[in-house]
């Protein structure tokens, strides 16, 4: 599970559903389900939007998991919406890695695992600035899969990913984005009254 936006929220929510795996696993001694666990983190986000007096959750959580119907990249929104993914990105500039992984979308379904993160590698390097190199201090692999538990990979096996890691100046789809047009300023303030 990864997240973006405000991380007390993220980490609220990821106690949450620590605590909803732990019980099914206690009632029914098995892993509980992603699509059971995404939908009940949807309906505590729509619980949060309908009752007065909470807030909405300012996070989206992007969920990788593997059960009986395949492999499920899922994320979550404030809203209590569930997008199902084959392949996404999330976060501040995050358009620049889906469009990466738009453009390559078809060669991703046969290719090796190690493909696979030389891809997802490229696609994270295409939304970061050009002055900022990915190594094993800002990157985190992780892998999961059919017969394959959810995995983080050790700071030695990332970088033998990350130290062969090229990226080329036309795989980079923000090599021109400018860093200020990501944040929205109103340098007037909004009338209301009007």
């Amino acid at each position: 599970m990864s997240i973006s936006g405000l991380v007390p929220d993220g980490r609220a929510l990821a106690r949450f559903l620590r605590t909803e795996t732990m019980n099914y696993r206690y009632l029914y001694d098995g892993s509980l389900p992603l699509n059971e666990m995404v939908n009940t983190l949807a309906e505590k986000h729509q619980r949060h939007i309908h009752f007065g007096g909470k807030r909405p959750f300012g996070v989206g959580l992007l969920i990788a998991g593997y059960d009986r119907q395949g492999v499920h990249l899922v994320q979550t929104v404030p809203s209590g919406d569930v997008y199902d993914y084959k392949a996404t990105a999330m976060g501040v500039r995050s358009q620049s890695a889906r469009t990466y992984l738009e453009k390559h979308f078809t060669t991703l379904t046969s290719i090796s695992l190690e493909e696979l993160i030389t891809h997802a590698l490229k696609a994270l390097a295409s939304a970061t600035p050009e002055n900022v190199n990915l190594n094993v201090n800002n990157t985190t692999i992780a892998v999961v899969g059919k017969d394959v538990p959810f995995t983080i990979l050790n700071e030695e096996a990332a970088r033998k990913y990350l130290d062969n890691f090229v990226m080329r100046p036309q795989d980079r789809v923000a090599a021109n984005v400018n860093e200020e047009d990501d944040e929205v300023i109103h340098e007037q303030p909004l009338d209301v009254d009007e």
